[in-house]
């Protein structure tokens, strides 16, 4: 079984324990609401949902972006500098860079074959 709490994390990105440090929750709390053992505040999953609402927001601009190069330069490849590093996502607003290649994954899995064929992360 698999606890809504934990869906929404992992469909944000966020493992365990990056789930805790973004919500500022106790770590065994965290693992109770993970596990299914008991159920998170509705503010808990309000915080995820309106961050994958956020993600969903970036991905649609990141994509329209990527469109945009990928009709200026048909053939070229088109770079995307990924930040691989905690620091680097939250530098830029991201709670942890698992959140920030979340925004990127959701871009990509929208975005036609042949575009996505030709995109090449890039990290530090």
């Amino acid at each position: 079984m698999t606890s809504l709490f934990k869906l929404f994390s992992q469909s944000c990105g966020l493992p365990l324990k990056e789930a805790q440090l973004f919500l500022g929750t106790n770590v065994d709390t965290t693992k109770s609401w993970w596990a299914g053992r008991r159920n998170p505040p509705e503010e808990i999953l309000e915080k995820l949902v309106d961050l994958s609402i956020k993600q969903d927001i970036a991905a649609q601009e990141l994509l329209l972006q990527l469109e945009t190069l990928g009709k200026k330069n048909k053939k070229q490849y088109i770079t995307l500098k990924a930040h691989a590093l905690d620091s680097q996502a939250q530098a830029i607003g991201w709670p942890s860079a698992n959140a920030y290649m979340a925004v990127i994954r959701k871009a990509v899995e929208k975005m036609p074959i042949e575009l996505a064929m030709r995109l090449v992360l890039v990290t530090d």
